[in-house]
């Protein structure tokens, strides 16, 4: 906001520089129309980042201001873009097919963006086919597709179970020599229908292995019966850290199946790494379980530098009450009392 300050008391009127503010403090249609009444030239990239900060929050109004300025944005393929972008998330998808044919009328050539962005939103609103056409005008446009767009498509495989399609579109990429450790982790819960075959998919990594990739093969482990074998194999290749911390919450569920211990084993796998949802993951499924020392263990989890919330204090106070263990939820509510966390009392 200081840097606004000073263009406007200065009577700035760089156009790369208002560009740089819009969405930064005001709502991007106050500061393009700031821009207007300061007589600030607004160009191509004016327009395309007012629309992409509308984007982030409200696809209808990207809309809406695509109609209303439609001259000024008929040859901004970064606009069109962020138009296809809205029209996926509002599942418009036979408008977006409009919006090519548009384009083509208008003779104006699609871009590797405009590509990206319909395939982005094809496959987010699980339209796969739709996806797999625009990847092969793409190519016959003779724009490479990237991996980006390949993991698009592979996510929306997984979600809508077209395994075969998924494994053929695999295919293609290991052709194409494209297949970056992204690419793979999506390619994971195409390959794998159980633990072992999850397994022996991680050991296929030679190279860094995505975060992602250990959470989609506790999926896989989890809808395998709740394979513990496999997903504490899967595990003890899974660097513990904070981006890795909510596989180790699948492995706390798959193994909460088999006993609370276990479940406890694996949260202690996170060693300095467990955060605050790690610590009520292991509140839940110690309640859940009807494990005793509720009191101990969030007294445990505060000596560790983490902090109960509201929410941890009132699962334990209940699951105290349904032990009968009265001493405890009042414990329970003094401690959160000197913690300053207001839960109510659940007690009499």
């Amino acid at each position: 906001m200081e840097a606004l300050r000073v263009m406007r008391d200065h009577g700035i009127k760089d156009t790369t520089l208002w560009n740089t503010r819009i969405g930064a403090g005001r709502t991007a249609l106050e500061l393009f129309e700031e821009m207007k009444e300061r007589n600030v030239e607004r160009d191509a990239r004016t327009y395309s980042s007012v629309m992409t900060a509308l984007g982030k929050k409200s696809p209808h109004r990207v809309l809406k201001f695509a109609t209303q300025h439609s001259k000024e944005i008929e040859n901004n393929l970064f606009c069109w873009s962020a138009v296809v972008l809205a029209m996926g998330k509002l599942s418009m998808d036979t408008s977006i097919h409009s919006v090519f044919d548009f384009l083509s009328n208008k003779k104006i050539t699609p871009d590797e963006g405009l590509y990206s962005s319909a395939i982005t939103a094809f496959s987010k609103s699980s339209h796969v086919t739709a996806a797999l056409k625009v990847l092969t005008n793409m190519e016959q446009a003779d724009i490479n597709p990237t991996p980006k767009e390949y993991v698009s498509i592979l996510s929306a495989c997984v979600k809508t179970q077209n395994f075969s399609l998924g494994r053929s579109v695999y295919n293609k990429i290991v052709s194409s020599k494209q297949v970056t450790p992204e690419v793979k982790s999506s390619a994971a819960r195409l390959f794998c229908s159980n633990g072992d075959e999850a397994v022996r998919f991680l050991a296929g990594f030679q190279e860094p292995v995505p975060n992602k990739t250990y959470e989609g093969l506790l999926l896989v482990c989890m809808n395998d019966g709740n394979n513990l074998q496999a997903a504490l194999a899967i595990l003890q290749r899974t660097p513990p850290c904070r981006a890795t911390a909510p596989a180790f919450m699948l492995g706390m569920n798959i193994a909460s199946h088999s006993s609370y211990s276990a479940a406890r084993s694996v949260f202690d796998m996170l060693g300095e790494a467990k955060d605050d949802k790690a610590w009520s993951c292991l509140i839940a499924l110690h309640c859940r379980e009807r494990q005793g020392n509720t009191v101990e263990l969030l007294k445990e989890m505060e000596k560790s530098g983490v902090r109960c919330t509201p929410n941890d204090f009132i699962v334990a106070i209940s699951h105290c009450e349904d032990m009968d263990d009265f001493i405890g939820a009042e414990e329970l509510q003094e401690l959160a009392e000197e913690r300053g966390v207001r839960v109510g009392s659940t007690l009499f």
